[in-house]
């Protein structure tokens, strides 16, 4: 295709060969934006010379009826087409007509999830953790929570599942400084079943953290608490950390 100035004179257009095609190229809906547009001229294809294949021939309909609906979008959605192909080395014409043959993007299908479905708490109080106890941690606070994955003040412990799913599950949590004995923390589904744990020896003067993710599969109404265990020889608090610990948290992945 050439972009020409101005209309050639006789003598020029009939030294050209085939079907000539001359019309004025817009790039904006907006004719006060885009001037008096660019004169474009362009010979048509010339045929193959024979039978194209059936399943060419079928693109042809498509390809007519994309060309046809362009002149019949309203101004508003021409621009918006020609809004998003600037600078994308196509026309608004081109990528409406792309949209209807193939589609802009690629939606999800198969019933993919596309929804955010998670959950993150905290607790704003220090929790005693009494010695040799396996203890469910609680949580006040909400930080999100997308799809009634907990409740602050009813069975605050858990997290549970509303939809079914693969989910990443994670909790951080640390102990006050404490020299003797062991800290543990699991993650454990249905008030029994213990699905992660970790366990660490304290360092004398120092908190003691710990982080413990796990993926599960979680059914409608399964849920998962986070349980503390240490045998210091007696009580220890929690120990807070700003935005870090204490905190559990659950996110559907599949």
């Amino acid at each position: 295709m050439a972009k020409i100035t101005a209309m050639p004179a006789t003598a020029i257009i009939s030294g050209f060969k085939g079907v000539l095609d001359y019309y004025v190229n817009y790039q904006a809906c907006d004719r006060s934006v885009s001037g008096p547009g660019i004169p474009c001229v362009r010979r048509w294809p010339r045929s193959p010379g024979k039978k194209r294949s059936a399943a060419v021939e079928a693109q042809w309909p498509a390809f007519t009826i994309a060309a046809r609906l362009w002149n019949e979008l309203s101004p508003e959605v021409q621009a918006a087409y020609n809004s998003m192909a600037m600078h994308g080395g196509l026309n608004g014409r081109d990528l409406a007509s792309r949209a209807y043959l193939s589609g802009l993007f690629a939606y999800p299908t198969g019933g993919e999830e596309t929804m955010d479905i998670s959950c993150r708490v905290t607790n704003s109080a220090v929790q005693a953790i009494p010695h040799g106890i396996e203890t469910d941690l609680i949580w006040n606070t909400e930080r999100w929570d997308t799809d009634e994955i907990h409740d602050n003040v009813a069975n605050n412990p858990r997290l549970t599942a509303k939809t079914a799913g693969k989910y990443l599950i994670n909790c951080c949590f640390a102990y006050a400084a404490h020299a003797a004995g062991l800290r543990c923390l699991y993650i454990v589904l249905n008030g029994v079943t213990r699905i992660a744990d970790t366990r660490g020896k304290p360092i004398a003067d120092n908190t003691s953290w710990l982080v413990l993710p796990t993926i599960y599969q979680l059914e409608v109404g399964d849920y998962v608490t986070a349980r503390a265990w240490q045998n210091s020889g007696g009580a220890l608090n929690s120990a807070k950390e700003a935005n870090s610990i204490p905190e559990f948290m659950m996110t559907k992945i599949a």
